[in-house]
Formats: structure tokens, C-alpha cells, sequence
């Protein structure tokens, strides 16, 4: 547990609003009441391609998990029931599964990990990862002379070779830090270049990220802000 974290402190995003609970632990832990915060409640907004949302879980997204994981009405599937079930203390379990242990990420340094878990969350793990890729390869030679490999494909699949070298760096003095801000850095540039993305709908083309970019850009620059606050 980090020292400095004050476990049950409350603290208020300074762009969202919302005051949240801190917590200590592990970086799952830590991050989990910032993605929290961001996700919501429900959300059928008709101009959100991920469509039905609970807890930041799209309908589409729940219905693909194990029984083990979502079977809340004990009927031995994942339907439409068990989404109706589907609380924020539920949730959590869902993610740790999900989109932080499925992929290792505590082996890594914790702002590292807490960045590329929430990014998974809010624009998928492809996407995460390739983030952290991209962010790793940014780094001065210096420090990734330290891993394994200098370079990773950027190509979105979080595997041992990715791991590895981000473990491997993160071990650094500082690096951890660094990897965290510059996988922001992609994560925001990603935003900018969907906003004006056009969708097509009933065969209607609309572009609904122009509505969501200044709520996805807030979220980064709030995570950024949070990171500092909990990772001394």
C-alpha cells in the first residue's frame, strides 16, 4: 500500500466534479474508484456508438462474459436479467477480471498499469495496449536499452514480450511516471483524431464524438491530476 494515500479520504475530480473514495492496495485497487466515477451509472444515450451502458458495461460487451463471472440470477447464462442485476459494487469484480488481470497488468508499475487499465475500459484493450506501446517506444534509448527489446509493435496485443519490457523499464527510477504521462499523451491524441470520425446509423451519418470529446479529453486531464494524487 502507498504510505501517502490516505485510505477513505475523499477527493474531488477537479473536471468532473464527483467526489470519490481513495483507496490503497494494489494499482487496481487505487484506480478503480477514478474509472468509477467516469463510467456512471446507466446511459442509453442515442448518440453513444456503445449504445446501453451500465456501469460503464455496454449491454453487448456483458452479454459476452463467463457465467462465472456475471450469472447473478443463477440460471447457469449471461442475459439481459443478470445485466438488470448488474451494480456498482458488482462491477468491480467484473473489472478486475476483465480488463486487469487478464492481462497481467500487476506486473508493471502502478501508474502504468492504473493509465493502460482505464484506457482498456473506456476505449478497449486493443487500444490500452497500443497505447502503452506507443508510449514505451517514446522513451529516451537510454532507458530501453534496459529491456529486453528497444522497440514494440504497436499493435494492441498486451502479451509477455510487452509486458516484459514495460516491467522491465518501470523498474527505473521515474520511468513509471514518464510511461504513464506519455501514454496519456496518446491517449488524448487518439481522442482529437475520432472527433470529427463520421458513423453511419439507419443510414444516417452522424458524428457523435464531437459530443463526447471535451468529456473524454476532462477524463485524461482529471486522470492525470489523480495520478499525482495517489501514486507519490
Amino acid at each position: 500500500m502507498n504510505a501517502n494515500v490516505n485510505t477513505g479520504a475523499q477527493y474531488k475530480l477537479p473536471l468532473l466534479g464527483k467526489v470519490i473514495t481513495l483507496a490503497g492496495g494494489d494499482a487496481f485497487e487505487r484506480i478503480i474508484p477514478f474509472t468509477q466515477a467516469y463510467e456512471g451509472g446507466e446511459s442509453d444515450d442515442a448518440d453513444d456508438p456503445g449504445g446501453w451502458t451500465r456501469y460503464g458495461w455496454t449491454l453487448a460487451t456483458f452479454l459476452t462474459l463467463a457465467p462465472s463471472l456475471a450469472d447473478f440470477d443463477g440460471d447457469h447464462d449471461v442475459d439481459l436479467e443478470d445485466f438488470h442485476q448488474l451494480s456498482v459494487t458488482r462491477s468491480v469484480p467484473l473489472y478486475r477480471a476483465v480488463f486487469f488481470d487478464k492481462y497481467a497488468l500487476g506486473k508493471i508499475g502502478g501508474r502504468t498499469a492504473a493509465v493502460t487499465f482505464d484506457a482498456s475500459v473506456n476505449t478497449g484493450p486493443g487500444r490500452g495496449a497500443r497505447f502503452l506501446q506507443q508510449a514505451f517506444n517514446d522513451l529516451p534509448l537510454s532507458v530501453r536499452e534496459f529491456a529486453p527489446v528497444l522497440s514494440l509493435t504497436a499493435d494492441g496485443a498486451l502479451g509477455p514480450k510487452t509486458l516484459t519490457a514495460v516491467a522491465n523499464v518501470c523498474a527505473r527510477p521515474g520511468v513509471d511516471a514518464e510511461l504513464a504521462r506519455k501514454a496519456l499523451k496518446h491517449r488524448l491524441a487518439y481522442y482529437d483524431s475520432i472527433k470529427d470520425a463520421p458513423v453511419t446509423k439507419n443510414g444516417v451519418v452522424t458524428y457523435p464524438f464531437r459530443k463526447f470529446h471535451g468529456g473524454l479529453t476532462n477524463r485524461v486531464m482529471d486522470l492525470a491530476s489523480f495520478l499525482e494524487r495517489v501514486f507519490q
